[in-house]
């Protein structure tokens, strides 16, 4: 019980300082930008107010990753499940990331059917794929691409992230989704988005793996259970 407590201590204080240096990062970049406009020697324009808010919008995504997590290590995490088209929230999440995509030159390609209607926790499934996406993003070499699909199978669905990036070697293809973990394919990502990924999609009854993409770079697979539409 001693080693057991131990090794629990030990774990407690790695995350507690993974999620300090998380955190620090665009709290610094925030800080610097502030104090270059203060100071004269930067313009607060348009171009600049959106620097700013992309990293507030990093620092809500980590907020909110931690806080999944947190969830998920008690046991709390609870799903509200609604009659939902995966195909649209797929669709949704594409146009939300398209912005950065543009500014990166990187190209989006969506292939998916016109309805996937399932029994699904929206919000959780938005998390989901805004976390499988930014992956995604930060992967791609400027000018590249990602391509997202969807389909259903039986009882199941099947959403499928590929990029172009330098992808995942053999031994990493499990451990990319261990909490914190940072790999290649993952250009500076907290190593909290892709665990939270495969703990709501085993949360649905689903799962979460990555592949090697034919032609290089990776794909990550989300397989999730699909249920007979019920009235809200």
């Amino acid at each position: 019980m001693a080693e057991a407590l131990e090794a629990s201590e030990t774990e407690r204080r790695a995350m507690v300082a993974a999620v300090a240096h998380e955190l620090r990062t665009p709290l610094s970049a925030i800080q610097a930008r502030l104090e270059a406009v203060l100071d004269g020697l930067a313009p607060f324009d348009a171009a600049e107010a959106d620097r700013l808010h992309r990293q507030t919008e990093l620092l809500t995504r980590l907020v909110e990753d931690l806080r999944t997590a947190s969830l998920a290590d008690a046991g709390r995490l609870e799903l509200r499940l609604r009659d939902v088209d995966l195909a649209d929230l797929l669709r949704d999440a594409v146009a939300a990331l398209a912005p950065a995509a543009k500014r990166a030159g990187v190209a989006i390609d969506v292939d998916v059917p016109a309805t996937l209607p399932a029994r699904l926790d929206p919000d959780r499934i938005r998390q989901i794929l805004a976390n499988l996406l930014d992956n995604a993003l930060r992967a791609s070499p400027d000018g590249g691409a990602i391509d997202v699909r969807a389909g259903a199978g039986g009882a199941s669905l099947r959403i499928e992230i590929d990029d172009r990036g330098p992808g995942i070697a053999d031994g990493d293809l499990d451990a990319i989704f261990e909490r914190f973990r940072q790999g290649a394919d993952t250009r500076g990502r907290s190593g909290l988005g892709l665990s939270v990924v495969r703990a709501l999609a085993q949360l649905h009854g689903g799962g979460a793996h990555a592949e090697h993409r034919p032609g290089g770079g990776a794909r990550l697979v989300v397989t999730l259970p699909r249920t007979p539409e019920a009235p809200v």
